[in-house]
């Protein structure tokens, strides 16, 4: 299965969505906005990864 991921990235912490490819949400998570968690939550992702967006500003919700 093909999944897409959105990720909302502040500095304290990022909200990640993971999708299947008919749009419906598989997984989501809270994570540090660190390197080491996006590393340990992706990497533990069953599924192939499609494509990766990124929402970030300077103090996105």
């Amino acid at each position: 299965m093909k999944t897409f991921i959105g990720i909302g990235v502040s500095l304290a912490s990022s909200a990640v969505c993971v999708l299947d490819e008919r749009g419906q949400i598989v997984k989501r998570a809270q994570l540090d906005s660190k390197p080491e968690a996006f590393n340990v939550f992706l990497g533990d992702l069953p599924w192939r990864i499609e494509a990766i967006g990124l929402e970030a500003g300077p103090l996105p919700q």
